[in-house]
């Protein structure tokens, strides 16, 4: 068994948002294809059927054209939005990773700037 999977702190902001970001489009695909075929069911096509004694009578059938434009509009409309999130969860981590390296990063321009400051004096 891997053990560097359950340890924190190993894995970068982009790789944790990568992953987050591919296992969100599963719930958004299962979405779009209710709210399609809920649209098509609701919205049925009302059409014109020859019966057996020559007579013409309406029958409703589901909408399943426009429904799976529904559902595509649906689709594209979420990724987006899905995808405006994850870019913002990204900016906010890289924020804090930055952030939060244990000050390695920030020491060296501390020391710089504590320096100038002696050497103007």
């Amino acid at each position: 068994m891997n053990d560097n999977y359950f340890e924190f702190g190993r894995r970068s902001a982009l790789e944790i948002v990568r992953t987050l970001f591919y296992a969100g489009t599963l719930p958004i695909l299962y979405f779009a294809y209710q709210f399609g075929k809920g649209f098509a069911l609701k919205h049925p096509i009302q059409s014109m059927v020859r019966q057996s004694d020559n007579f013409y009578t309406g029958v409703e059938r589901p909408g399943w054209i426009l429904g799976f434009i529904m559902g595509a509009a649906a689709l594209i409309v979420m990724a987006i939005l899905w995808k405006a999130i994850c870019e913002m969860l990204l900016i906010a981590l890289r924020y804090f990773e930055r952030g939060t390296r244990g000050g390695k990063e920030r020491e060296p321009r501390m020391q710089k700037k504590i320096r100038r400051r002696h050497v103007r004096k």
